[in-house]
């Protein structure tokens, strides 16, 4: 092996190392994610066909329809927030700010750690309903939640790069310990 491809194979590695770092907080099957995320709701059956019906009629124009094709959705599965800020988008498209701030709101409710979702709440705040201190609020929020994401991941990384640093054997390890003579015992 040269050094070159003793270096590309290391970065390789790290590489590896970081993308587990990052995905370790949100990859549990029914665990909440680091900083307390509820795990993600998987729509009924049929209800993310529904929703991208909903958004497809959305792009085409198709406003109106698209929030007929989005509330059929959330009656199927009230716990989709994605439905909710469908139809919110769609809502305000068609001048219903204040029931696009509803469904906003109530996707919000469904998952308050999603940044996004606040970060469109705020628009339609400062730009259609003109209300300042709500949009600044809802601003600071997403900046929060952003933050503390960011954390999360910088701590998943640490925590990958310590794992992988350390030596088989060392304290926890599980391998040997010493006696009270300095001398390593099997344990």
């Amino acid at each position: 092996m040269t050094v070159f491809q003793g270096i590309a194979s290391r970065k390789a590695a790290m590489a590896g190392v970081m993308l587990l770092a990052l995905c370790a907080g949100c990859s549990r099957q029914g665990a909440p994610p680091s900083g307390g995320a509820p795990a993600k709701h998987k729509p009924a059956p049929g209800v993310k066909q529904l929703v991208d019906e909903g958004k497809k009629l959305l792009m085409d124009g198709r406003k109106s329809q698209a929030v007929e094709v989005l509330t059929r959705a959330i009656a199927q599965d009230p716990k989709y927030k994605d439905a909710y800020s469908w139809r919110a988008v769609a809502l305000s498209e068609i001048g219903r700010p204040q029931d696009a701030l509803a469904d906003y709101t109530k996707a919000i409710e469904l998952d308050p750690n999603d940044a996004y979702l606040y970060d469109q709440r705020s628009m339609l705040y400062r730009n259609v309903l003109r209300d300042k201190e709500k949009a600044e609020a809802d601003k600071e929020k997403a900046f929060a939640l952003r933050e503390r994401q960011r954390d999360t991941i910088r701590d998943n990384v640490d925590r990958a790069r310590n794992s992988k640093n350390a030596k088989p054997g060392s304290a926890g390890g599980g391998q040997s310990a010493r006696n009270g003579d300095g001398k390593k015992t099997k344990r």
